[in-house]
């Protein structure tokens, strides 16, 4: 058992390996994807293709190699371009931006199985008392009759 033990702390280690900093130029590109860009209209800085946005990315390089950390250099931005600029919500909503519409569909799920619970029992009850009568036989004789019919004109057309 200790053997086993050892192998997957062993495996896990040389798997995940060692934690690496980012670059200021993986911050930089990370912190572009997570922010609008405030030249192009629903495009974030790292896709927007403006000369703008170029000079924006190089911008949060920089910052980002002079030590600025994420909130720092999003702070900056936001007190030059406005508050409009994260992609995602930030905190200043609250958690009730993320709750908030979870509730609403676990609510949903709910209710759903209720009413299709209740539906399905009331059809159930419904069902078995008229469906499970046998046809008289005046019925079963026209029903034989139509089928006859239909065989003929089938095998007719062929």
């Amino acid at each position: 058992m200790r053997r086993i033990a050892a192998v997957a702390a062993i495996l896990l280690v040389v798997l995940v390996g060692p934690a690496r900093a980012e670059t200021p130029q993986e911050r930089a590109n990370r912190l572009s994807q997570e922010l609008m860009s405030p030249f192009c209209p629903g495009l974030t800085i790292h896709d927007c293709p403006s000369d703008e946005a170029k000079d924006l990315r190089a911008e949060i390089e920089r910052l980002a190699a002079a030590g600025y950390s994420d909130d720092q250099i999003i702070n900056r931005l936001e007190s030059e371009y406005g508050p409009g600029l994260r992609a995602v919500p930030g905190d200043s909503r609250g958690i009730l931006v993320w709750v908030v519409p979870g509730a609403v569909l676990a609510a949903g799920l709910v209710l759903a199985y209720v009413v299709s619970k209740r539906w399905s029992r009331e059809g159930w009850t419904r069902s078995t008392s008229t469906s499970l009568e046998s046809p008289s036989a005046e019925d079963q004789h026209r029903i034989e009759a139509e089928i006859s019919t239909m065989r003929e004109r089938f095998w007719k057309r062929l």
